[in-house]
Formats: structure tokens, sequence, C-alpha cells
């Protein structure tokens, strides 16, 4: 009969030996599991020559798996372009402003800051107290108004046509001398006046020249016409209106606007669609019996073409449609980039979308 050996521990216990070292075992994994994850933890396995002889190696030789993700991987995406404003706003000179706002979905030819002459609203957008509530303007700029030309001046009298030449007589035979009875020679004697008249002697002083007459514009075409596309000149319009109001003083109410190389390019090319606008418009006696809005896209290229028109919205019937698409497409082309406005897009075209309102 076989007896199994016990062994005593100090405390008086006793453990058979299969308990014993299933008691080792749990504690040498234990501190093993305690090991890995602290040197997990605190990143100590980088010091190990293990990882640094892994880490030489790696430098060297390219496992075909790591050749295999290289190829899986995406490339790169190049480093975001800033946002540009997308929304041209009509900024008068008067109102620019000597810095830019800091963020802005709207551009034009100069920098503007959001301001309005009472300061005792704080809201994110100005109070601008205007008559309509579509197009962003922040001053009236209406139609000039005709000035009557002066008076005509008088006629003037036709100038008194010249003597004609009387035919001379031919030469007669020289009478006998008769003895002198007038003053001796060297003495002065008052001439006879000649009957025979002379050339028209010309007035000492010409008439003024006549002012230049003014000519009144007597249609929509001729009042637009006046008033000549300028980055120093703001578009026809009446000033928006909105609610809100900023901390900001202003003498006039204004927009968060900021100065771009594309800016006066924008403005020139605005104006120069408004005033093909109203000589159609004259053109075809438009007396607001129109009321709606039209909505084209296009593209617009460096070399100042316009392509790919499309009709994206329109209420106001063919004929006014047309008109709109003539509009952009009539004046074409217009001026090419600016070299500052085509490093700044960098792209061969842009997509515009245009608004009319009727």
């Amino acid at each position: 009969m076989r007896q199994e050996q016990t062994y005593d521990w100090p405390w008086g216990w006793t453990m058979h030996p299969l308990v014993r070292a299933f008691a080792i075992s749990l504690v040498f994994h234990l501190c093993l599991f305690s090991f890995l994850e602290a040197g997990n933890r605190f990143n100590l396995w980088q010091f190990s020559p293990v990882a640094i002889l892994a880490r030489a190696l790696g430098d060297v030789v390219k496992l075909p798996t790591a050749l295999a993700d290289a190829q899986r991987k995406e490339p790169k995406k190049p480093d975001e372009a800033p946002e540009l404003p997308l929304v041209f706003v009509d900024v008068d000179p008067s109102q620019a402003a000597p810095e830019a706002p800091e963020k802005t979905p709207f551009f034009s030819a100069f920098d503007s800051l959001a301001g309005n002459p009472d300061t005792s609203r704080d809201t994110l957008v100005p109070k601008f107290e205007g008559t309509q509530d579509k197009v962003l303007k922040t001053k009236d700029t209406p139609i000039p108004t005709p000035v009557s030309p002066p008076p005509a001046p008088p006629p003037q009298a036709a100038p008194p046509e010249p003597p004609r030449p009387v035919p001379a007589e031919p030469p007669r035979p020289a009478p006998p001398p008769q003895p002198q009875s007038g003053p001796p020679p060297g003495e002065l004697a008052m001439a006879k006046p000649s009957l025979t008249p002379g050339p028209a002697v010309p007035p000492l002083r010409e008439q003024a020249a006549a002012p230049l007459e003014h000519v009144r514009p007597r249609t929509l075409a001729q009042a637009g016409a006046q008033q000549q596309p300028s980055n120093q000149s703001a578009l026809m319009g009446d000033k928006m209106k909105q609610d809100g109001g900023v901390k900001r003083f202003s003498v006039e109410s204004s927009l968060n606007v900021r100065a771009t190389p594309y800016g006066n390019y924008y403005a020139k090319f605005v104006a120069a669609v408004q005033q093909c606008w109203y000589g159609l418009l004259d053109e075809q006696r438009y007396s607001l019996d129109k009321v709606g809005k039209v909505v084209l896209t296009f593209k617009l290229t460096p070399d100042g073409r316009v392509t790919d028109t499309k009709v994206e919205e329109s209420n106001v019937g063919d004929i006014y449609t047309m008109l709109c698409q003539l509009a952009v497409t009539k004046p074409a082309p217009y001026d090419k980039w600016p070299p500052e406005m085509r490093r700044m897009i960098g792209a061969n075209q842009i997509d515009v979308r245009f608004t009319f309102y009727y």
C-alpha cells in the first residue's frame, strides 16, 4: 500500500503536491502577466535588445506584407485650400475698412466690417433699414435722375456777304501837271475817306463757345449707361432690409466683407451684366408688368468666355427669361482673369450663379 507524502508549511498547514504545484503555477503566471502588462503600459519594451534589433532590421529588409500594405494605402490628400468667400457684395468705397474680418461668406473689392449707428443690440448680423430683402445691398444707389438741359442759345445772324470785286478800268493818260495848291511836301494833310468798301474787319473778341449740350436720358438704358462700371462706383439698387444689431459703431450700416484679388473683377463683371440687362429691358418697353426672378448658372473661363448656361429657376415667362440669358452672354467675352485671380482660384473655370429680380 502506497502512502502519499505530505509537507508541513511554516504555519502548520499541510498541502498535497498537486495543490502545491497548482498554486506555484498560478503565482508564476500572475507575476508574468503583471510584468507584461507593466511593460506595455509604460512602453518599456522599446528599450529591449530584441526591439532595437527588430527596428534595425526593419530599415534594411522590406517585408512583403509591408509592401502590400503600402500599396493598399490611400494616397495622401493634399493640404486643404483655405475656404474662399462665395457671395459677392457691392461695397461702397466710403464703407471700406483698413482691416478684413476674420471669417465671412461675402467678398468684394474692398474690406468691410459689420457695424451699426445704434450699438444697443448685439446679434450675429447688423441691422439695415432698407426697402428690399432679396439683394445684399448696403447703400441706396438709384438710377441717376435726369437733369433738364439748358435752354438753347438764340440763332446767330448770318455774317454779311463780302463785297463783289469791281472790274478794273483801263488806265487813262495822265493829265498835265498843275501848279500845287496844297501844303508843301513834308507836312501832314487829312486824307479823304475812301468810298470803296474794304474787307470786313473781324470782331475783337469771338463769341464764346457754346457749352456742351447735356443729353437727357429718356430710357432706362440711357440712364444706366451714364453710370459706367468702375470699382469706384456702386451698382444700382436699393438698400436691403434686415433685422439685427452689432456692437461695433459705424456711421452707416455695413457687413463683414473680405476683399479678394477677384473682387474688383466681379464688380466690373456684374456691372456689365446689369447695364446690358437694362438695355434689353428698355428695348422690350419693360414697365414693371412682370414680378419674379430668374436664376442662371454658368461657367466662366479665364479668357472671359461664358459656357454651359442653364436656367435653374424662372417664373416670369420665356421672353424675360431669355433676356436674362442674353444679359450674361451678349457682353461676352469679358476681361481675362488677372494673374492673382488665377493663382487663387487654381482652376480652369468657375461656377457662377446669377439671380435676376423683376
